[in-house]
């Protein structure tokens, strides 16, 4: 497995980067930004809060012990305590965690027991919300999504480690205790669980949840959701479907000119009238009906007599000709004339 220099090594890195890109690319305050790579580092070692007595655990608890009664003052604050009672809070949260929670961790945990585990990063990352009181969402969130990275990549190092490599891989027997959603015995299963239902409980009745939810933005955002992953699904689904045409059948791909009174450059189809290789229903009929006829194709003589507006006389007036690229029947039947200069 990983040991705590690799880990803290590697959850720093992604701290500061993090930070980097929330500064620059997203614009997010110079302070937030720090405030949030220091989280993921911390995040980073927060698993092995269960390692027992060693630099882990001392350097988790005297953190916390410091850091924790500094982000609870706002929340005091709104709750109407006195100054007096704020500086005694903090102090008791102090000594609680410096020595009371020090001690129940080195006693009563197991390394890779659940604080290896997904439910223990859900925990830790509400544990950030309720404690960033007073903020906007957006800084809550970045917060709780800082340790969570952190947490994450530490799960994952674990795993990472678990596998050897002597010409082949080998795993070894702490492979998948990391990152797991249950553990080893039901006592400790019952207890994480317990304690997510509990702050995801607080978490759902913090004032700035229900203002969200009361301000229809937690319904708009739903429903928004719902929408984008039902207009991608239809999508998906449309593109597997063959084709059909209003009753249900198949459309089929009509070539260029093909059954069609339209010679090959006219670029239409015969059924639809469309571009060829337009997609018409497979069942279409390419014969007219009974009351018409397809048009001639191109170069062949009509059946249909032009208009009487362009029915010529028997012949021209006395010293005039018909242009000379208009075709005219000649006298003689069955004779076609095209381009005469005189009437002949």
């Amino acid at each position: 497995m990983a040991m705590f220099p690799t880990h803290i090594k590697f959850s720093t890195l992604a701290g500061i980067g993090g930070g980097i890109v929330a500064y620059v690319g997203y614009g997010v305050p110079l302070t937030t930004s720090a405030v949030g790579g220091g989280l993921c580092c911390i995040g980073g070692i927060l698993p092995d809060i269960d390692s027992g007595p060693g630099i882990p655990l001392r350097e988790i608890t005297t953190f916390l012990a410091s850091v924790v009664p500094t982000m609870l003052i706002t929340r005091l604050l709104a709750y109407h305590f006195t100054q007096e009672s704020v500086i005694l809070t903090g102090g008791l949260i102090y000594v609680g965690i410096r020595f009371g929670l020090s001690h129940f961790l080195r006693h009563y945990t197991v390394h890779r027991g659940m604080f290896h585990s997904f439910p223990s990063m859900a925990i830790f990352g509400e544990l950030t919300y309720l404690l960033f009181y007073g903020e906007s969402m957006f800084v809550r969130i970045f917060m709780v999504s800082s340790v969570c990275l952190g947490f994450f990549i530490h799960l994952l190092l674990d795993e990472i480690y678990s596998v050897e490599w002597d010409g082949k891989p080998r795993l070894k027997k702490s492979f998948g205790t990391a990152m797991k959603f249950v553990g080893n015995g039901w006592w400790p299963n019952v207890t994480c669980y317990a304690k997510l239902a509990v702050l995801t409980y607080f978490v759902m009745n913090d004032p700035s949840v229900i203002q969200q939810l009361y301000a229809g933005q937690g319904t708009e955002i739903a429903k928004t959701l719902g929408e984008t992953v039902t207009d991608r699904i239809d999508s998906a689904v449309a593109k597997t479907r063959p084709k059909t045409s209003g009753d249900g059948a198949p459309f089929a791909t009509v070539p260029a000119g093909s059954a069609s009174g339209y010679g090959p450059s006219s670029g239409y189809s015969a059924t639809t009238g469309s571009p060829s290789g337009a997609m018409v229903p497979a069942n279409f009929s390419t014969a007219p009906p009974s009351t018409l006829a397809w048009p001639a194709a191109a170069g062949t003589p009509s059946s249909v007599p032009p208009p009487a507006a362009l029915q010529p006389t028997a012949a021209p007036p006395p010293g005039e000709s018909y242009p000379a690229n208009v075709s005219r029947p000649s006298a003689t039947p069955g004779r076609q004339t095209s381009g005469t200069r005189f009437w002949q």
